[in-house]
């Protein structure tokens, strides 16, 4: 039997729908938030490899741009939802500093922030509205000062949280995090108690930015205003991998800080004032993964207001967090191919322009093949790792 999920790293939350690439295939799709049913709209043609994994999709006026999860080599795609038409983005035709690979990349307003994996080139700014390029030196200059591990082929910084015009991030595996100044660039450094290593995700409650420790030993927070920090312990002893970081996401609610796994069946949340946790489980005997595969049980959480979607990437069902009350709903959905295609449909969708593809949608462990091959030849310059122990941080970007 054929996979009919429709799996996707990042899409675009226009209101009442969602615009998504396929992660394996090569359209880009519609999906009614009311039922999330889905419909094509276009065939990815231009496409250089065989997976389509994206790890932004920011949005500007009717244009949807999706920027690629392996940056190198790979354009980023726009999408106009008013034409249906797609436009093919070279950004190192911008700018002869752009060069390499790019984790995390991010939008904040009108722009889309790229911070490079090696310390020695630039974060870079790209103005959605002019499609122009900005170079942040300051960045660069600043993470020069930290003695970041430049050994480390993979991502040095985390998401960012903008707490009164001031962006904030996570330096990964250090006790420091940047403040950047949206309109001068100016970048602070922070230091935190030096025995706590930070992870990439982080979320603000009104008052404190909220971390996870990368070594799982607990969760810190932290206010930019006063500099208070607090430590609270948590035993993630029955994670899948130690040596990962077990929260891909946090999100802060009214009295709980909620903590979403990287591959995992259950959630945690923490209340802020004691550091009592929980552990729940996510709809039992309805929610599963493909355990064998490299990558994450969800990527994507778009808030609603207080409530937040969370929607799965290597897992079966879309869930919700309702902030305001701290609980996770009872409401869940699955994300489908077309229900109108049938099995004939799917495999002619995916053999488009005799790219190769298999004729059965397969597991996404399989799936990754090509994008694994990809990795490890762009990279075999970079690193005498091991790339296969390294998988699951390519898929990751950690």
């Amino acid at each position: 039997m054929l996979n009919r999920q429709l799996s996707f790293m990042k899409a675009c939350d226009i209101g009442t729908e969602i615009i998504a690439m396929d992660a394996l295939g090569q359209g880009i799709f519609t999906i009614d938030k009311k039922d999330m049913s889905s419909h094509l709209l276009t065939i990815v043609e231009k496409q250089q490899g065989q997976r389509n994994l994206y790890q932004e999709a920011a949005q500007y006026g009717n244009k949807i741009f999706f920027f690629p999860y392996a940056f190198v080599s790979t354009e980023v795609i726009i999408y106009d939802i008013e034409e249906g038409s797609l436009e093919y983005l070279v950004l190192s035709q911008k700018n002869e500093k752009i060069f390499g690979d790019y984790k995390p990349i991010q939008q904040i307003g009108n722009d889309v922030w790229l911070f490079p994996t090696e310390i020695s080139r630039d974060a870079i700014k790209f103005h959605l509205d002019t499609q122009e390029i900005e170079i942040v030196a300051q960045w660069k200059e600043k993470m020069k000062n930290i003695g970041v591990d430049s050994t480390d082929v993979f991502r040095k910084v985390g998401e960012m949280i903008e707490v009164q015009n001031v962006l904030y991030q996570p330096v990964k595996g250090t006790n420091y995090i940047l403040g950047i100044d949206k309109q001068s660039y100016k970048t602070e450094c922070y230091a935190l108690p030096t025995n706590i290593k930070l992870h990439t995700v982080v979320d603000y409650n009104g008052r404190e930015l909220w971390f996870v420790d990368s070594d799982n030993n607990g969760v810190v927070s932290w206010e930019p205003v006063t500099g208070k920090t607090k430590f609270f312990p948590i035993s993630f002893k029955d994670s899948w991998n130690n040596d990962i970081c077990w929260s891909m996401k946090l999100l802060c609610g009214k009295q709980y800080l909620w903590m979403i796994p990287y591959r995992d069946k259950k959630i945690m949340k923490l209340q802020y004032q004691t550091g009592d946790y929980e552990c729940i489980d996510i709809m039992p005997e309805k929610f599963s993964y493909y355990e064998k595969a490299p990558g994450s049980v969800f990527d994507m959480t778009v808030k609603n207001g207080t409530i937040v979607d969370i929607y799965p990437f290597l897992s079966n069902l879309a869930i919700h967090i309702d902030l305001e009350n701290d609980v996770l709903s009872e409401r869940y959905e699955q994300i489908m191919l077309p229900m109108e295609w049938t099995d004939e449909d799917i495999i002619k969708y995916q053999a488009q322009s005799g790219n190769g593809y298999e004729t059965n949608r397969v597991s996404p462990n399989i799936s990754m093949d090509y994008f694994i091959q990809n990795i490890n030849i762009q990279r075999k310059t970079e690193t005498a790792c091991n790339n296969g122990d390294n998988i699951w941080k390519w898929v990751s970007g950690e």
